[in-house]
Order: structure tokens, then C-alpha cells, then sequence
């Protein structure tokens, strides 16, 4: 995801929301303390981001943090 700078690539590793800065290779994280998360995706226009936790078969949604680069 990228709208000015550097495009970064915004995933799930089941505990974390994590962003990996594709140029740099800065790694950080966005979201911690998940117990599942599967699947990821953004909302720019709504400054939101949803995940999916596979083992309490929910959908969560949360503003973006301000650290996430847009």
C-alpha cells in the first residue's frame, strides 16, 4: 500500500498486524495481541484496516494507527 512514499506491505502473522517497508526493509508493528488473524485488509478512504481471527470466527475492524505509512 503506498499513496505517497514508500509502498509497504501491510499482513497478519496470527498474533500481530505487522508493516514491512518494501524499499527500506523497516519492519514494525501496527497491531499486537491477536489471537488468530488470517487475512488482512485496508480501507484507505475510510482510514480503516479488518482482519479475520479464525478461531473466534470474527471479523474485526480498527481505525489505522498513525505510525502505519500511507
Amino acid at each position: 500500500m503506498s499513496i505517497a512514499g514508500e509502498p509497504t506491505l501491510l499482513f497478519a502473522n496470527h498474533h500481530d498486524l505487522r508493516q514491512l517497508h518494501l524499499y527500506t526493509g523497516r519492519y514494525q508493528l501496527i497491531y499486537g495481541g491477536m489471537h488468530s488473524a488470517s487475512a488482512v485488509d485496508y480501507d484507505i478512504a475510510a482510514s480503516a484496516v479488518f482482519w479475520t481471527d479464525v478461531t473466534s470466527k470474527n471479523i474485526s475492524r480498527s481505525g489505522l494507527h498513525c505510525s502505519l505509512s500511507l
